[in-house]
């Protein structure tokens, strides 16, 4: 039986649990790097300035305000505009520099990872 989730996995488990216990500081980093507020942080994500407090402070971080963290991120850094090649046996698998002429698989077709 083959695995539903197999192209979507682009890390191990232990990468994706590291990034998820690290969620609060790739927040407070990306908001002082931009040197935005809480404020504005909390508009941008859709969340309350409280949440976004309660994040950095590392007193909330449900699975879904991580999600939502992540996806922002995404955003602020360009990453989430760019085509990846999903097949695991693919040389261009998950490289941020993959285009439709750089994949020789013929199974590859550049896919966009979906903005929320």
């Amino acid at each position: 039986m083959t695995d539903p989730l197999e192209p979507m996995r682009l890390a191990t488990y232990a990468e994706l649990a590291d990034v998820l216990s690290h969620v609060r500081l790739l927040l407070q980093s990306m908001r002082r790097t931009r040197q935005l507020t809480m404020q504005e942080v909390a508009d941008e994500i859709g969340f309350s300035i409280a949440t976004v407090s309660r994040i950095e402070s590392g007193k909330d971080c449900s699975l879904s305000n991580a999600v939502s963290v992540l996806r922002w991120l995404d955003r602020q850094t360009g990453l989430a505009s760019q085509p990846r090649c999903l097949e695991p046996e693919c040389p261009d698998f998950g490289d941020p520099d993959f285009g439709e002429a750089t994949c020789p698989a013929e199974h590859a077709t550049p896919r966009r990872t979906p903005v929320r």
